[in-house]
């Protein structure tokens, strides 16, 4: 076997960290709650400089982050965008299924909550 066996191979879970979670360090930390989501956003974006997290992006945050009315967040946050392992297009489709999700959402009555797949669980590296 020349090593390149996939199989035997770990993956990091793919995360995707929204703009409110990386402008929530920025928030009134005297709040007990914003604090809280504060530390749990510095964990995440710690496993992704650790490597243990794999950061997706997209062209929605590229969007808010350019709209972001302070130079020196919008530049902090920028940055993570060289941290991506993967950078999401948007298109028509993607723009619509989380309206449909919404809709069956509200429809049903219940919060929209599915298992992932087995082949989407993380395993410990």
């Amino acid at each position: 076997m020349d090593g390149t066996d996939i199989s035997r191979e770990c993956f990091n879970m793919l995360v995707y960290v929204d703009a409110s979670c990386f402008n929530r360090p920025f928030d009134d930390q005297e709040q007990r709650r914003v604090a809280e989501e504060t530390r749990a956003v510095f964990r995440i974006l710690e496993r992704i400089v650790d490597d243990r997290l794999d950061l997706a992006w997209s062209e929605v945050l590229d969007l808010e982050n350019s709209r972001h009315p302070l130079v020196d967040r919008r530049t902090e946050i920028g940055r993570w965008r060289q941290k991506a392992a993967v950078h999401v297009a948007v298109t028509i489709r993607s723009l619509r299924l989380p309206r449909l999700s919404t809709w069956l959402a509200c429809r049903r009555s219940m919060p929209l909550t599915s298992p992932a797949p087995r082949s989407a669980v993380a395993k410990p590296c």
